[in-house]
């Protein structure tokens, strides 16, 4: 997948692959290859996704038993790591990437246990 998109708004959740892919097509104006789109329900402890498997399409349903999806409101596209963060329930706002490690304090430490 080359890229995760978050619906805006809240759906129906009574649409399934042909309504939610001509939602796709009208607001994004992009045909479903190598992308992912989530949508919400009102009350988001629903989500479904649509994406393009090998040979058709997929429908995924996700419902979390407590709690809801935490989502900023102005974010409108996610990494693939932020997906799965989401299907597991964490706040996506919240997760964030380590950043690269410093080499000096690298060496620093391996002085340390090593002598060196």
């Amino acid at each position: 997948m080359d890229k995760v998109y978050l619906y805006p708004e809240a759906i129906d959740f009574r649409k399934q692959m042909n309504g939610l892919s001509a939602l796709v097509s009208s607001y994004y104006n992009e045909a479903i290859d190598k992308q992912l789109f989530i949508f919400f329900n009102k009350g988001k402890n629903k989500l479904k996704c649509l994406y393009w498997h090998n040979n058709g399409m997929a429908l995924l349903y996700k419902r979390l038993e407590q709690g809801r999806f935490k989502i900023p409101a102005d974010l409108s596209e996610l990494e693939l790591n932020q997906f799965y963060w989401l299907l597991l329930g964490y706040d996506v706002s919240k997760m964030a990437h380590l950043s690269s490690p410093k080499y000096s304090i690298y060496y620093w430490i391996k002085g340390l246990f090593y002598g060196g």
